[in-house]
């Protein structure tokens, strides 16, 4: 059954990335930092501060394997630091460096700002 919710989960948060993929560049087109990148992380960076501070504090009622498939399965699926490295190497690559250093900065900024207000909200 496990299983079944890890997967499941896992798709869930694929999914939700590739949306974030999708729109990003729609919508985004006209700036070279990967918009949906950037977003997925930021989310998954704010999720995971509150879900954890929730689950510490005991104001989100679930048990501890469940809160580790949130966080492996579906925040795992979502967020991802590899396309975050490939990304800003081929900002490097293509000469792009001003945008490549402000990626950087921008995913490291948001995902730390986001996961500390994620879990000062609780």
């Amino acid at each position: 059954m496990k299983w079944i919710v890890f997967v499941t989960l896992s798709s869930f948060g694929a999914g939700l990335r590739w949306l974030f993929n999708h729109y990003g560049e729609k919508y985004f087109e006209a700036i070279p930092i990967p918009m949906g990148t950037l977003l997925a992380n930021s989310l998954g960076a704010f999720l995971i501060g509150w879900i954890y501070a929730s689950y510490s504090q005991s104001k989100l009622n679930i048990s501890g394997p469940l809160f580790l498939l949130l966080i492996i399965a579906f925040l795992g699926s979502l967020t991802t630091f590899s396309s975050f490295a490939l990304d800003s190497i081929k900002l490097f690559q293509n000469g792009l460096w001003n945008w490549a250093l402000l990626n950087i900065f921008l995913n490291n900024f948001f995902a730390l700002s986001l996961c500390y207000l994620g879990i000062k909200l609780n």
